[in-house]
This record gives structure tokens, C-alpha cells and sequence, in this order.
């Protein structure tokens, strides 16, 4: 009865474009339901603990004592869900990922646990109780609690696939964004949903959509007006409006439209001709608003100088800087990157770093070096900066590709292999309709001559790129960069590995497997032969240098 009035309860959330396309549980109802399965597994816990360990040694005075251990632990969980409550701190259990989930089950019942030997210290009563039976409660309660997690998030998404696989889906462009915006909304959305037609605006007057429909693929179906359109569409339909070129009130009456059809809407939401990721859009009081953080903040780590930010805001703050970047303002605004380079270093570069004070000065002489390494960014969020994110390489090459798929910033990309660049360029076209590769070179495994030197700068300056990719891998692509500062009227980015992976030559660790920080574990099992040293060596001297700083600070 209670699963079915869950199921009933379904609700639209305005946090991102995949969460307006779904159906999401309520989440008082999904709160409610987690409180329940979490006293259930405690319950079982508890007593599963009493019978391994003395199941046969209860009498009255010991079946007093730990009914009153058990209710203290339950009143406890019950006070720190709602202490969370009170905080704003919302437990989106579907948003994270099985790993996330079940760290959070693991602080939970070390903060319960804990606070339940603190209580029964205080009140004489910790001596009375079996040791071992707390700790296989609490071994036992993390187990079950965890499973139950990761089922209820199974169950919270299977719901709404089926929730999506109800809804189609109709997305109106212009016509020179027809493959841009089919590409993004499939970013979006899951695999199950439905993209029925892409109808391409053609004329926008008040009173007449003319345009055309065609299929995903691009097949096209008919021209006509949106009121045609619509009445090829079967089910429940929603419409995806994304509109960069065009003005406002050109959106307004097509959003106008589509309403007064009781379809529901989803806009793109565009600033300087740029669709604005999730990541900046913000709660200011009652009003959603965007929100530019600009990358000026500094953590210096072991002495090179990192900056704080996420990946989509650093991608959209290094595009508002590049040549073309920014489509709209005055001239001059944009291209303040031009001739720069920027790094993302990892462990092992950063204590290269410490160890070098030369190749210290060039990450520090970057305009931004990102921390492409969970350590790092732990290290930025003890320092004060609770907002740092790791900005991994690959992950910043995924949002600056799908921010450029209308073709006005152009890319180059230096490095690798031949065989790995051509397999790039087959995935980058297929994976981001519409992205402008101006040219890819893959240099001489040797230093390159000075005349050699000289024609790459002319070919890569020649083809008129913005963003110029390095992948000589560190700390060869980071020497390069810094040598060439100032010669290229692009930008430039090193990003090591990030050509492998995007060229599928060199699989990257799972999602899960970069939350933990154990990408490079993943990376040195596929190669270790080459990587043993870079890691191993470098990952103990970088625990040693942490341990260090923290003895001094502490004697501080």
C-alpha cells in the first residue's frame, strides 16, 4: 500500500534538463521510505548481533539494557536525518552513484554508532554492553542498509525509465542547429527515451511556425507549420525549444505556441550564444538565476597553485576567453587566452612539482591549472574551499566539446599517434555533430628541429583554431606549452591521455572507480610496466609530503 502511494506521487523538479524529463518520486515520499528501510535493517542488525553472540546469556536486566541501547541508536539516526532535514541537506538517492551511496551509508553509521558509545559512555553503561555486539550490529547494519540503498536507487530509476519511455519528445531549432540540438538532448536523456521529430524553424511570425520536420537522422519528413507537425505526434509529447541565434521574442512565441496546447516546454537557456550548464544555474531567493563565477580563486598545494572551480564552469569561463568564444559583445572582448596554456595536473605532476622547482614555475606560470586528481581536490575542500571540484582532463574535454558542436570555435590537436588521431577524429565527428576540427598532427617521437618548430606554429596559427589540444603526456606536453607561450594565437591545453580515450584506444576507469580516486590504480593495472613508477613511487611521496604538512601545522 505504502509502494503504491509512492508510485502515485510523482513530481517535476526544475534542476537540470534530464530531471524535467523524467517523472521523479517525491521526495518526502522517498525520505519516508528510507527512514522505514533503514529501521528495518538496523532492527535486523541488532538482533542478528543479540543471537550470534548471546542469544542464550539474555536475562530480564540484559533484555532492559540493550531494548534501551536499541531505541537510543534509532533515536539517533532519527536526530541526524532530521538535523540534515533542517540544514537543507537533500539525500538524492537516485542522483548518486552506487558508490556515493554507500559512502554516505558508511559516515552515517560511523556518526550513529559513534554517538551511541559517547551516550552510553556518559551514562555508565558502556561496561554492561558487549562490545561485539555493537560491532557486529554496526557491521551488519552498514550491510544492510547499503543493499537496501543501492535496490531502492534501482528501483527509483527503473521507475523512471518506464516514466520516459511514456513521453516523446519533439525538439524545435533553427535550421543550423538541427543536429546540435538532437545531439544535446541526447546527452541529456536516457537511452530510453523517444525523440519522435526535430522541426527546424524556418519563419517565426505571430500566428505562423513554418519550418520543417525531419527525423533524428536527418531524413526529412515534410515543411509545413509546427500545428502540422504536432499532428503527426502520437502520446503524451513534451517539446525541447533551443534557440541560440534567435531573439527572445522569436522563443517567447514559440514557447506562447506550444503552451496554449498544453504541451509542456523545456527551453534552452542561452548567454553570450552559449547554452549555460546546469552547474551555473542557481536559486537566488524564489528566482532561478545564472551564476558566472570567474577563476580567480587559488589553493596552493604543495606549492603550485591550483585553481578552484568544477568542470562546467570551467569550461564556460575558458570559452568566454578564447578567440570566438564569446559570440556576442563588443570586439576585443573575447581572445584574452590567446597565445596562454593551461594544465591539469594530477598527483604524480604535482609532486614532479615539488621535487622541480622549474617545472613548478611552469604549471604556476599557466593562466589556469586545474587539479586532474581526486587528492587534489580533497586538499582544496580541507583548505576552506568547500566548492572544489576535480577537473579532470577528459571530463573538461567532454563539456568544451559539447559547448562548441555549433562549429564556431575551431580545435586542433597535437600529439599521440597517427593511428590514435584518426580514431579520434572518427569519434569526435560522430559523438559531436557539428564540432570544427581545424587540423591534428601527430609529431616525431624526437625533439622536433627548429625549422620543423617554426612550420608547426605556421600551420597551427594558419588554420585559424582557438583551442589547441596537447597530448605529449606530462611533463614533455607541459614544456612544450610553456616553450611556445605567446608564438599561437590560440589557446593551449594539455591533456595528456584524453586523446587515448577519446580515440578508444586506452579504456578510462569507471565512474565509480574516479569517484573512490582510484583512476590511476585503474590506469597502472592496464599498463604497468610503464606506470609502476610514475604511481607508486610518486602517490608515497605525495602521502609523506601531506603527513609532513600536517605534523608542522599541527606543532603550529
Amino acid at each position: 500500500m505504502f509502494l503504491n502511494k509512492i508510485l502515485q506521487e510523482p513530481r517535476q523538479e526544475f534542476c537540470s534538463q534530464r530531471e524535467n524529463a523524467m517523472h521523479f518520486r517525491s521526495q518526502k515520499s522517498v525520505r519516508r521510505l528510507i527512514i522505514i528501510l533503514d529501521t528495518a535493517a538496523t532492527t535486523a542488525a541488532f538482533l542478528i548481533a543479540l543471537y550470534l553472540r548471546m542469544w542464550s546469556k539474555l536475562v530480564p536486566w540484559r533484555v532492559e539494557l540493550y531494548s534501551t541501547v536499541y531505541v537510543l541508536n534509532i533515536l539517533i539516526y532519527l536526530f541526524w536525518n532530521t538535523y540534515r532535514r533542517a540544514k537543507h541537506h537533500e539525500y538524492r538517492i537516485a542522483k548518486l552513484d552506487p558508490v556515493e551511496n554507500i559512502a554516505r551509508v558508511f559516515r552515517e553509521r560511523v556518526f550513529q554508532y559513534v554517538a551511541l558509545i559517547v551516550l552510553l559512555s556518559a551514562t555508565h553503561s558502556f561496561e554492561k554492553v558487549s562490545r561485539l555486539v555493537l560491532l557486529y550490529a554496526g557491521m551488519l547494519d552498514f550491510l544492510f542498509t547499503s543493499l537496501n540503498r543501492l535496490l531502492l536507487r534501482d528501483w527509483l530509476h527503473k521507475t523512471e525509465r518506464e516514466a520516459v519511455k511514456r513521453v516523446h519528445y519533439l525538439i524545435v531549432t533553427e535550421k543550423t542547429q538541427e543536429k546540435t540540438a538532437a545531439a544535446r538532448l541526447a546527452a541529456a536523456l536516457p537511452e530510453t527515451a523517444d525523440v519522435l521529430g526535430v522541426f527546424a524553424v524556418e519563419r517565426c511570425e505571430e500566428g505562423a511556425l513554418c519550418g520543417r520536420l525531419s527525423d533524428v537522422e536527418g531524413k526529412e519528413r515534410r515543411c509545413g507549420s509546427l500545428s502540422d507537425a504536432l499532428e503527426e505526434m502520437t502520446g503524451p509529447l513534451r517539446a525541447y525549444v533551443y534557440l541560440p541565434d534567435s531573439d527572445r521574442q522569436a522563443g517567447s512565441r514559440i514557447v506562447r505556441f506550444l503552451r496554449e496546447r498544453n504541451i509542456p516546454v523545456s527551453m534552452a537557456l542561452f548567454t553570450e550564444g552559449r547554452c549555460l550548464p546546469d552547474k551555473m544555474i542557481h536559486s537566488v531567493g524564489p528566482y532561478a538565476a545564472a551564476v558566472y563565477e570567474p577563476l580567480e580563486k587559488r589553493c596552493d598545494v604543495f606549492g603550485v597553485n591550483f585553481t578552484v572551480s568544477d568542470v562546467e564552469t570551467a569550461a564556460f569561463s575558458v570559452l568566454d576567453k578564447v578567440p570566438g568564444g564569446r559570440v556576442t559583445g563588443e570586439p576585443g572582448e573575447s581572445g584574452s587566452l590567446s597565445g596562454q596554456y593551461l594544465c591539469f595536473s594530477n598527483v604524480h605532476t604535482t609532486v614532479m612539482a615539488h621535487d622541480d622547482p622549474g617545472y613548478r614555475d611552469i604549471l604556476n606560470g599557466s593562466a589556469f591549472t586545474f587539479p586532474d586528481g581526486k587528492p587534489i581536490a580533497e586538499y582544496q575542500k580541507n583548505r576552506g574551499f568547500s566548492e572544489a571540484e576535480r577537473v579532470a582532463g577528459p571530463d573538461f574535454m567532454d563539456a568544451v566539446f559539447r559547448a562548441t558542436m555549433d562549429g564556431r570555435v575551431a580545435h586542433y590537436f597535437y600529439g599521440s599517434t597517427p593511428e590514435t588521431i584518426e580514431k579520434l577524429r572518427e569519434n569526435l565527428e560522430r559523438r559531436y555533430p557539428g564540432i570544427r576540427i581545424a587540423g591534428m598532427v601527430s609529431p616525431p617521437f624526437r625533439p622536433e628541429t627548429p625549422e620543423e618548430d617554426a612550420e608547426t606554429v605556421r600551420r597551427i596559427n594558419e588554420s585559424g583554431a582557438a583551442l589547441i589540444w596537447i597530448g605529449l603526456g606530462a611533463p614533455k606536453q607541459e614544456r612544450w606549452m610553456a616553450a611556445h607561450r605567446g608564438k599561437l594565437s590560440g589557446v593551449m591545453l594539455g591533456v595528456g591521455a584524453g586523446f587515448n580515450f577519446y580515440a578508444g584506444t586506452v579504456k578510462r576507469a569507471p565512474v565509480w572507480v574516479q569517484k573512490i580516486g582510484m583512476e590511476w590504480l585503474y590506469r597502472l593495472l592496464q599498463d604497468p610496466k610503464r606506470l609502476a613508477n610514475r604511481y607508486l613511487v610518486t602517490n608515497v611521496k605525495y602521502l609523506w609530503y601531506l603527513a609532513g604538512e600536517l605534523f608542522h601545522s599541527g606543532k603550529r
